[in-house]
């Protein structure tokens, strides 16, 4: 066999050399293709990108500035006058910017920079393009530059010609880009009014292109060209295989031959050596057994006599009776116990030496071995021959000669006096441990009953003082707002009053003008009419009317505030009495609107809900808790959603808010009192275990609370339906 593995090895040897030369030529190829993708992947595709969105961004300005200078060129464009396209305010100057046509249709002037806003509206819409003409010093105060532009146009004034930015606008990458807008001669007739001269840089026009789909293209086609590499790494792999696998074939080939030949000639060896080495093996076992032996014999002969020596120093007492209850064999320690000698005891029956109360008995071990018991185990009280008595723990089993023949029963005495002495103390102890544990048991129950009797006195003690306490601040609360409703709503009555009556002299007056126009001589009738143009007449008379009606939707709004103040503040609504939720709802975000809307969008859903009896102003307190907490959850800018339906027993408002929300530990603790995650200095901890109270205890309901972490809380309110 050592042989045939020499040869075997000899021959992958040989063989071994190609194969090293083929996993050469894998690795090398593979290098040759890995080094061409490392080529293309070191040119990055953002810059060829780029580069296209540059282009793109300058062709969208150069066609802008395009149609800006055809519209210059023909001093602006009219079209129909609509919503979408109003006079422009600030062309009121010029006296053409509304002709009447024949027809009484009327158009309006669209000065450059005010149709090309049209169009780049449209453009945004359609194609995602967005774009953007400002200035430093702009016309119309909605066009101001904001702050990346107001870079760019200061670097024009340094000579820059143009100003790019590549960014991110909501994770997403954008381009910036900027030209200068150069005030031209058709430029003065709007925009000459604010010194500018002609060659002066007006401002700018910015465009914004965003790149996904340029960037999903690029990696589209790097991950084609990846492909096609893979293919030709594939290909150049599975040729370099075929050609190896034709040279190690042709190697094998030749070397099987070889190994053929000397294969019977080994096999014939390794025969003669296997025989020779199982004679020497079977000669050197007979040898080896034959010691052995002579080893176990003097091992049996030492064995005897240590047993015995072990049989007479056992703890317990054993001997070995027959089958006539003759005592065959006992050790020292059962003598001991027997209180006689080997002299004396040998010979003698059982029942003569150490006798116990199962003596002549059925429980006699040698009868219930007799009687097919193999092992018996029982306690008995046993007499020595010195007339002294002990508690024995008695083990009896058959007893069997080396032939496997039952001579008797082998009995194991342990005197277990004394343990019994202690077990009868113990159990007199534990009797008396038992009937203090009893009376100690009884004691600590009544404690334990008058300690969860205070704390839930304490906590009864507590809750109601935090009730108080936060009554009694919405009751002040209350008052003051009001006493404040009242002092706003008196100079709200005579300022709206006055508006109306104003409204009233303006339209006498108006109508006054009109006739007078009609008196005035044909001869003065231009110069009014030019003095009318300058002041403005026609306008202020149209204006004022929509000032004067602003200012009366303004106070009828400050009457609605003033009111719902009332109304939450209202100390009659304490009483339970019929309310409608809805209104309480509205009530309250009246109050709190304030504090609301920097921070949230207040989103309501309601339903069509039926009168309820209730204690609303408590209810407002709830509603105002949950709502205010609601947009203090928000960092910056989020949504709160208020939804109420009804099914035929109960009325349910959902208050929603897409703030930090609560993990599971802090939900479980929210409607205790005192408990907040709030700074001192910021809350109490006792809105929500009062909101808590008001819905459960005054009006039998439910409050529940949903939230995860990051995602914003949901707050459940159910109270039943009682009919007013």
């Amino acid at each position: 066999m050592k042989n045939e593995h020499a040869m075997t090895t000899r021959s992958l040897q040989k063989i071994s050399k190609p194969r090293h030369l083929l996993l050469l030529a894998f690795i090398l190829w593979s290098a040759a293709v890995g080094g061409i993708w490392m080529i293309i992947a070191m040119a990055s595709h953002h810059t060829y990108v780029k580069n296209i969105a540059l282009r793109e961004a300058r062709t969208y300005i150069s066609r802008t500035l395009g149609i800006r200078s055809w519209v210059a060129s023909h001093g602006g464009v009219y079209v129909p006058a609509s919503t979408k396209t109003p006079p422009n305010p600030y062309l009121t100057h010029l006296a053409d910017r509304d002709i009447e046509l024949p027809n009484g249709k009327t158009l309006t002037l669209l000065n450059p920079a005010y149709m090309l806003r049209n169009l780049q509206e449209s453009f945004a819409a359609n194609f995602h393009i967005q774009s953007h003409i400002t200035s430093l010093n702009p016309l119309r105060p909605e066009n101001a530059a904001n702050d990346w532009e107001r870079r760019a146009l200061e670097s024009f004034t340094t000579g820059a010609q143009e100003f790019s930015e590549f960014t991110k606008d909501n994770d997403k990458d954008i381009l910036h880009l900027m030209q200068p807008l150069f005030t031209q001669k058709s430029c003065l007739k709007c925009h000459g009014q604010q010194s500018y001269q002609e060659g002066d840089i007006r401002g700018g026009i910015s465009v914004t292109i965003p790149l996904a789909e340029m960037m999903a293209d690029a990696h589209e086609y790097k991950i084609h060209l990846a492909l096609s590499l893979v293919g030709l790494w594939l290909l150049g792999l599975f040729g370099i295989w075929f050609f190896g696998r034709w040279i190690v074939a042709a190697l094998e080939s030749q070397d099987e031959a070889n190994r053929n030949l000397k294969i019977h000639q080994l096999k014939l060896e390794e025969t003669i050596q296997n025989r020779t080495k199982s004679l020497r093996e079977t000669q050197r076992q007979l040898e080896e057994e034959a010691q052995e032996r002579l080893k176990m014999q003097h091992a049996v002969e030492k064995s005897h006599g240590e047993l015995q020596q072990i049989f007479d120093s056992a703890a317990d007492g054993i001997r070995v009776v027959d089958w006539d209850y003759n005592m065959v064999m006992f050790n020292d320690t059962f003598a001991r116990m027997a209180g006689g000698s080997r002299q004396v005891l040998t010979g003698r029956k059982c029942f003569e030496v150490f006798p116990g109360t199962s003596c002549h008995t059925p429980d006699c071990p040698l009868t219930m071995a007799k009687n097919g018991h193999e092992k018996s185990i029982h306690e008995a009280t046993k007499t020595a021959l010195t007339g002294n008595t002990m508690r024995c723990l008695t083990e009896a089993s058959i007893f069997h000669d080396t032939d496997g023949k039952a001579m008797g029963i082998l009995e194991n005495y342990r005197d277990i006096s004394k343990i019994k002495e202690l077990e009868e103390n113990l159990c007199e102890e534990a009797a008396r441990n038992a009937r203090q544990a009893v009376d100690l048991q009884q004691k600590n129950t009544d404690i334990i009953s008058q300690n969860i009797a205070l704390e839930q006195a304490l906590s009864e003690l507590k809750a109601t003082q935090s009730q108080m306490l936060q009554n009694e601040k919405m009751a002040t609360v209350g008052q003051l707002a009001a006493g404040v409703a009242h002092e706003i709503n008196n100079p709200t009555g005579f300022v709206s009053s006055n508006l109306s009556s104003l409204e009233k002299y303006i339209l006498r007056i108006t109508d006054f003008l009109a006739q007078l126009q009609k008196v005035i001589p044909p001869e003065n009738q231009e110069e009014i009419a030019t003095l009318r143009k300058k002041m403005k007449i026609d306008h202020i008379s149209d204006d004022i009317h929509d000032l004067i009606r602003e200012s009366l939707d303004g106070t009828e709004r400050i009457k609605k505030i003033v009111m719902s103040l009332k109304n939450f503040s209202r100390t009659d609504q304490e009483e339970y009495g019929a309310a409608n939720i809805n209104d309480c709802l509205d009530s309250t975000l009246n109050v709190v609107w304030n504090e609301l809307k920097y921070k949230a969008t207040v989103t309501k859903e309601y339903g069509e809900l039926p009168l309820t009896k209730c204690y609303a102003q408590q209810l407002n307190q709830v509603f105002m808790n949950l709502l205010v907490n609601g947009a203090q959850a928000i960092a910056e800018q989020g949504v709160i959603t208020i939804k109420t339906w009804c099914d035929s027993d109960n009325i349910f408002i959902s208050i929603s808010d897409t703030g930090s929300g609560m993990d599971e530990e802090t939900m479980a603790h929210i409607f205790e009192p005192f408990y907040t995650t709030k700074k001192k200095d910021k809350g109490t901890g006792l809105g929500l275990s009062i909101a808590h109270d008001i819905i459960t205890k005054k009006h039998q309901g439910r409050l529940c609370v949903e939230s995860h972490k990051g995602q914003g809380t949901t707050f459940i309110i159910e109270i039943p339906i009682v009919s007013a």
